[in-house]
């Protein structure tokens, strides 16, 4: 059991006993901030909670623990439904941890291998910047990073990741949107200070364009709302209705997700816009939906049967012993709609 107590947490944090007991248990009353704050101490002294001190006395758990980062994605939701229904894991029991938009996936994967007993821990989505690499040392279990990435300079040889290369799969679809003739391609991208998936897919805009001899024009350029939950339709919708305001010129729009798209294109039909006929649509991740929606989307589909798949197989691989870790790339398809036209 570690030598820190519930105590040591109350006084290191400036918070009662009573709240870091609340904070632990996961009670509601608890203000995101004040629970980050505890989360973030107890993952840097290493605390193990006294129930979870008697279950390191049991026998091994056989307990996987998916982290997930944005759980009403529902990209994310079809994935965490085919980890579950994996026959790689049928001698496991998959525990699901949701992490807020604010809140670091490492403090929860260190919380499910101390209180859950995990002798595993999948990422599914997420960037890890240096403060989450040094909290990843405090993990004694397997990891494997799925459709997120490492932040920086980091030795591929230290952790195991399963994904698409996001900027070259972004590059294409625009590539697409350019072959067919469209010039003028505006892009709703992640958050502007995003880093992680959101970046790399406005590199990969930026990279068609400049092949084609294109100007990276900054009125094309449009940000996801701050104050709106990422990768969402409302987003989409409220960035999609400043750019009918704008009054800017365009011919297609690209969008970095297939969910914040859909947004966009009701915003566009909200205002009288068809869609090809005045603006062509392409998204990225190819979710099933997208088939259905009306016009059916221009996407990148990412192949989640592959990715989790070799996530399960390489996982089991690390906590048996009998693998080494490894970086594993998978292509994306380019799906072609209804929503974009040749201009």
């Amino acid at each position: 059991m570690s030598s820190i107590t519930i105590k040591d947490i109350a006084r290191l944090s400036g918070c009662s006993v009573s709240t870091v007991s609340r904070a632990l248990n996961d009670h509601r009353d608890i203000k995101p901030e004040t629970k980050q704050k505890i989360q973030e101490i107890i993952a840097e002294y290493g605390y193990v909670p006294n129930n979870s001190a008697r279950n390191l006395k049991r026998k091994d758990s056989n307990t996987i623990a998916l982290i997930v980062k944005g759980i009403s994605n529902p990209f994310f939701q079809y994935m965490y439904t085919l980890f579950d229904h994996n026959e790689v894991f049928r001698n496991y029991s998959l525990i699901l941890r949701q992490a807020a938009e604010n809140e670091d996936q490492v403090v929860c994967a260190i919380e499910a291998e101390k209180e859950k007993k995990a002798c595993g821990i999948i990422f599914l989505g997420g960037l890890f910047d240096e403060k989450s690499r040094q909290r990843l040392k405090s993990l004694s279990v397997p990891y494997i990073l799925c459709t997120a990435d490492m932040a920086g300079d980091v030795d591929k040889m230290s952790y195991s990741s399963v994904g698409i290369n996001d900027e070259l799969e972004s590059y294409l679809i625009v590539k697409y949107l350019i072959d067919i003739g469209h010039r003028r391609i505006a892009i709703i991208a992640g958050k502007r200070d995003d880093i992680g998936i959101g970046l790399l897919r406005y590199k990969g805009y930026c990279k068609a364009l400049e092949e084609a001899g294109i100007d990276i024009d900054d009125e094309l350029v449009w940000f996801m709302e701050d104050d709106i939950p990422e990768f969402t339709p409302e987003n989409g919708y409220a960035v999609a209705e400043k750019i009918n305001k704008s009054g800017v010129e365009f011919s297609a729009l690209y969008v970095i997700s297939d969910n914040t798209a859909y947004g966009a294109c009701k915003a566009f039909l909200d205002n009288g816009c068809r869609i090809p006929e005045d603006y062509s649509v392409a998204s990225f991740d190819g979710l099933k939906m997208s088939r259905y929606y009306h016009p059916s989307l221009t996407t990148m589909r990412q192949p989640c049967e592959d990715i989790v798949d070799a996530v399960s197989k390489q996982l089991v691989g690390l906590i048996e012993q009998r693998t080494e870790h490894k970086q594993m790339i998978y292509p994306a398809k380019l799906i072609i709609g209804q929503s974009t036209a040749k201009y």
